[in-house]
């Protein structure tokens, strides 16, 4: 069983007559929860007291629609001048990729089929030749099917290199960590090193992109993804901070607290992580987490707090774990464990995660580096109102800065959950990344690097 490329469908979609594109669009946007009608020849969707005018056109392969009338814009085409068109005039750009997307991932399967089959009468989920799903949906599958145990990191050393064995034989770089740091270190999973929405980053980090502003921003200076309005193209917004980030050095901090069972805590009360990028297989990772005190479901050693640390010298790895019962070492291939661009990847999931183009809005400061008289703009921009990962959230608020080239330099989120420990009271999260040193990074031995290649000898280990 296969489901259309991404290439099918917009083929498929592009095949449509205005009406039924239309008709597409207001259907899928009343799946996702929102209130439609066609007015005019263009959907007005509302929720929770916003309203949204998109208007879905074929621009043809020339040409710019007009956008009046229109907050949303969702081409049959996705053409550049479009899209460039659409960011000046702060309008968001929802092209048949980002369509097929929401169709896959924003509505349950059995909607999405419906309504795919009854606009393109056929198959959805069709017999036919086998298609390797996408990086991200492989992620997410292994991520889903793989037992709770065999993601604990290099605890479980078996593991790590069956997974590299099987990975290296079909072909796929093997990198990390999963979303949330687990508990052995940088933990592997089968990803390309092309993860995410950039397709930058090859095995090595080998170069990096060019930091020009004339290549990154949009034409009026803004950050890609970026209008006057606020994010207009989140997608392209991530592509951007990957590709303008990998191949760097750098200097990562991110940090989280809040109830146990929330998203990416996995148990903890708390845990925050650095990392420093020299080189992709020369860093260290240095992370700290809490557990709840007698409720320690994630933790074999029954401490309250654990601390792990890991340096990459370019060819292995040596992980430091200290906790209540003492101090233990590790040692294992760099490879195995993947190069720095892993920590990107993760860094864009939890940008996909706590960003949302609804209501965002953006205020920027000039500055005139962007050559042939165009200006560029640092933009600080602020997300109100709980995105669609995070239903359940309260006084929502994410405030990110992005560069002109569309580096996400930081991210601050906070918000409230209902309550989970039965004192009435809704649960805080917090969550914090940041970047600093961007091409000055250098990362110097921990001082229990010693110790560690002493412990994990061949000879003391005979």
């Amino acid at each position: 069983m296969s489901l259309p490329s991404e290439e099918a469908f917009t083929r498929l979609f592009r095949s449509l007559d205005e009406a039924e594109r239309t008709a597409f669009v207001a259907d899928l946007w009343a799946a996702r929860g929102w209130e439609t009608s066609i007015e005019g020849g263009a959907v007005v969707a509302t929720r929770d007291g916003m309203e949204r005018h998109l208007r879905v056109v074929d621009p043809g392969r020339v040409g710019v629609p007009a956008l009046d009338d229109a907050d949303t814009l969702a081409p049959a085409r996705d053409r550049d001048a479009v899209r460039r068109a659409a960011e000046r005039a702060g309008v968001r750009y929802v092209p048949p990729a980002v369509l097929y997307e929401q169709l896959r991932y924003a509505v349950d399967r059995e909607t999405a089929t419906t309504l795919f089959e009854s606009t393109f009468e056929q198959p959805f989920d069709a017999p036919g030749p086998h298609v390797r799903p996408p990086v991200s949906e492989r992620f997410r599958q292994f991520v889903a099917e793989t037992p709770r145990t065999a993601r604990n990191g290099f605890g479980e050393p078996r593991l790590a290199l069956s997974v590299l064995l099987v990975v290296v034989l079909v072909g796929v770089v093997v990198a990390g960590p999963v979303l949330t740091p687990n508990e052995g270190d940088v933990p592997q999973v089968a990803e390309n090193a092309t993860a995410g929405t950039a397709g930058a980053g090859a095995l090595g980090e080998s170069s990096g992109p060019s930091d020009s502003a004339t290549e990154a921003t949009n034409s009026d200076g803004l950050p890609p993804g970026v209008g006057r309005s606020g994010i207009t193209d989140l997608s392209r917004l991530l592509a951007a901070h990957e590709q303008r980030v990998i191949g760097r050095q750098r200097t990562l901090h991110v940090a989280a607290t809040g109830p146990p069972n929330s998203s990416f805590m996995d148990s903890r009360t708390a845990w925050n992580y650095t990392v420093r990028v020299q080189r992709s297989y020369h860093y260290s990772f240095d992370m700290n987490y809490t557990y709840p005190s007698g409720g320690l479901s994630r933790n074999r050693s029954g401490a309250d707090s654990v601390r792990i640390g890991v340096f990459a010298n370019g060819g292995v790895n040596y992980r430091q774990r200290v906790d209540a019962t003492g101090t233990s070492y590790l040692r294992y291939p760099t490879e195995a464990a993947g190069g720095a661009w892993t920590f990107t990847t993760e860094v864009t999931r939890y940008l996909q995660y706590f960003l949302s183009e609804e209501q965002s809005r953006i205020s920027c400061t000039e500055s005139g580096n962007g050559g042939a008289g165009i200006k560029t703009h640092s933009c600080r921009i602020v997300v109100t109102g709980a995105p669609a990962t995070i239903p359940n959230a309260e006084s929502y608020r994410a405030t990110a800065v992005v560069n002109r080239n569309g580096v996400v330099t930081s991210l601050a989120v906070s918000y409230t959950l209902p309550d989970s420990d039965g004192d009435g009271a809704r649960e805080p999260v917090q969550f914090t990344l940041s970047y600093e040193s961007l091409d000055t990074t250098t990362i110097a031995e921990p001082a229990w690097l010693p110790e560690a290649k002493n412990a994990t000898s061949e000879s003391s280990s005979a």
